[in-house]
């Protein structure tokens, strides 16, 4: 996926499917892009 609107939303949504967690974003150059997940103290990094 491009880091556009469509970045935002991916990582939003993917946010409201796990409980209790949160997300920033995490770019790798100028079109790709990483969610990186935290929940109870554990790091999920989501491509």
């Amino acid at each position: 996926m491009k880091s556009d609107g469509t970045t935002e939303l991916y990582c939003e949504l993917l946010n409201r499917r796990i409980e209790g967690s949160f997300y920033y974003i995490h770019m790798w150059g100028n079109d790709t892009f990483s969610c990186w997940l935290i929940s109870r103290s554990r790091l999920i990094i989501s491509p």
